[in-house]
This record gives C-alpha cells, structure tokens and sequence, in this order.
C-alpha cells in the first residue's frame, strides 16, 4: 500500500462558490505488486485556507507595525537567542538585525558588573511580572555605550510556558546628556 501525493483542485457549486478541496488516494495492492485497487479521501480545506490567510495577514500586519517603529525592536525564544529584529535596530546598537539574529541577547549589553546585576535584577521582575521598563546602557557594534530605555515583555502560548520575549529599545542618550547638563548647572 502507498500513497500518492494529494491533488488540489477547486469544486464549483450551482450557486458558483468556488471550493477548494484536497484529495489523498491510496493504492492497495496485491501479492506481486499490481494494484487491485484504490482509496480516495476527498477534503473540503475552506477554513484551513481561511485560517492560513489570517495568520499570514496578522503576520504581516505586526511586521509592519514592528518596521514603522522608530525604537529597535528585538524578539528574543526562550533562551534569550534573537530570532528577529526590526530594521530601526540598528540606530539603537549599530549592529544590523542580520549581524543579531541568531546570537543572545546578551551579545549588545555592556560587562560593567552593577550594569550587569540591575539586568539580571530586571530579568527577574520580568519573569515575575511578565514585563519589565528600565533604564541601561548597551554596546553598540563600534564599542560605544548608548543609553537606552528597554521594556520587554514575555510572550506564553497557551499552556503559559515563556516561548518568546519582546524587548523595544529607545536610545535615550541625547536626554540623559541634557538631564546631565541641567544638574551640572544647579
């Protein structure tokens, strides 16, 4: 017994409703070999057509969201490797999203050691919360530190594991100059 691969084809109705549908045959067959017959499932794919069409349209609609943002959007999986970045990213670190993705996050946060244990801290309030707003400081490509203010947020699915996680970065460094400034002058 083997399968052949499916057939798409579309069904039209009286009412000229096109139906897309999907049909799997198995030959059965004898002893020597020869077929002796055949079995078809024939499969109305209407909905699975329509959900497809919905996720690639929300697809497409955060992609856009995610390009039109002006902050660096990085979207990390569990484990904190990048799987996606926004094309802004790179006014934030200086690192284009394809130099990031598939490296961890970690690979744009600065080795300054009180740095380092206010993100583990706010790792934390993360993973408690489900969200977490600080402010840090990141290492661009060229070694520059930036200032930046991160919210992240944790994504589950539906049996609540952390599968992924959405970190939006606004380089605030001009602000902090100017907040700098203006306590040097008092």
């Amino acid at each position: 017994m083997s399968t052949s691969p499916y057939l798409e084809f579309h069904l039209i109705r009286k009412d000229n409703k096109v139906i897309p549908l999907e049909e799997n045959i198995v030959y059965l067959y004898d002893k020597e070999g020869s077929v002796i017959g055949a079995v078809g499932i024939i499969i109305d794919v209407t909905e699975r057509r329509k959900s497809e069409r919905e996720v690639k349209e929300a697809k497409e609609f955060l992609e856009n969201i995610i390009e039109s943002s002006k902050d660096g959007i990085l979207i990390t999986d569990e484990k904190g490797t990048i799987i996606s970045a926004s094309s802004s990213i790179e006014g934030v670190s200086k690192f284009t999203r394809e130099e990031l993705i598939g490296k961890h996050a970690s690979r744009i946060t600065i080795d300054d050691k009180e740095m380092r244990k206010k993100v583990l801290d706010k790792t934390a309030e993360l993973f408690d919360r489900g969200y977490a707003t600080f402010e840090t400081k990141h290492k661009s490509k060229n070694g520059k530190l930036v200032e930046v203010e991160c919210t992240s947020t944790l994504i589950k699915d539906q049996t609540g594991q952390y599968v992924a996680g959405v970190s939006i970065l606004r380089d605030i460094t001009e602000r902090k100059e100017m907040e700098h400034k203006m306590l040097q002058k008092n």
